[in-house]
């Protein structure tokens, strides 16, 4: 496969691709100015975290495991931060609430006559 090939059959940008190849993580034969690479270690870099060769069944599962606790992790950060934006756009909002009712007193105390400031 060429770098955009693979890329678009892992999911990630092409650039992504060349800069696991130029990084020395992901073995890649040039051919003139396109790369080709095998679809196998494409798809091991992508799993196997870092390029490694996964050959043993229980390390590619401890692997995989220990990527679902990421996943769980930041899914879990994820919806804490959403958490977190909704509380603030809620504040935001009643900050507007009472600026635009601070501007509107202004607004009606400059057009009150001095006469009606006073009794008030």
């Amino acid at each position: 496969m060429n770098a955009q090939a693979l890329a678009v059959h892992l999911g990630v940008t092409e650039r992504t691709v060349r800069r696991w190849i130029k990084g020395g993580e992901l073995r890649a034969v040039k051919q003139g100015r396109a790369y080709l690479i095998r679809r196998e270690d494409g798809e091991r870099m992508r799993l196997g975290g870092l390029g490694q060769v996964v050959d043993d069944r229980a390390k590619l599962e401890e692997l995989l495991a220990a990527r679902d606790h990421e996943l769980a992790v930041l899914q879990g950060r994820y919806a804490e931060l959403q958490e977190r934006n909704r509380h603030l756009e809620d504040v935001l909002h009643e900050e507007r609430r009472r600026a635009a009712e601070a501007v509107a007193r202004l607004e009606l105390a400059k057009s009150a006559t001095p006469a009606t400031r006073r009794a008030a």
